[in-house]
């Protein structure tokens, strides 16, 4: 059931951009850069100060460059993530870009809308937003990866 997460970057522009680098934090600095989140021991965001907090104890592990620290491991024996106050910088953004690498490793439990091991998730007022990424069933082996988003 443990999930990494790398890090995550908010873009408002239309074209992907990956800036994920294998045992790195530098990245190249972008005029439609919203947030910045490294996840290089801390919750701490680079562009607006957004930090984040880690709920139900997730921790820094080692990334999938063998770095210590660089990554986030959520066991999954009990509901862990973290959570963005004010919704991130994704109040009112209509288009944009969400950049990040997971690993899904085992089976995942059944979440939100249909979906397994949700990897994002919005909530406003404790509803889900129906803005989603997971899987469409519990095996990461042969599940698909699903986007559910704004309805």
């Amino acid at each position: 059931m443990a999930r990494l997460a790398r890090r995550i970057l908010i873009m408002k522009s239309q074209a992907a951009l990956l800036l994920i680098a294998l045992g790195s934090t530098h990245f190249a600095a972008h005029a439609d850069l919203i947030r910045h989140w490294p996840f290089d021991g801390s919750f701490e965001e680079l562009v607006e100060g957004d930090d984040g907090s880690g709920v139900g104890t997730p921790a820094f592990a080692e990334d999938r460059g063998s770095a210590p620290g660089k990554a986030i491991s959520f066991d999954g024996g009990s509901q862990q993530y973290v959570e963005v106050p004010g919704g991130g910088g994704l109040d009112g953004l209509n288009t944009g870009t969400i950049s990040f690498f997971i690993k899904w490793t085992g089976f995942q439990d059944a979440a939100c809308c249909n979906s397994s091991g949700d990897a994002t998730a919005r909530q406003s007022n404790g509803q889900f937003s129906n803005h989603v990424i997971g899987l469409n069933g519990p095996d990461p082996a042969t599940a698909v990866l699903t986007w559910q988003p704004y309805s």
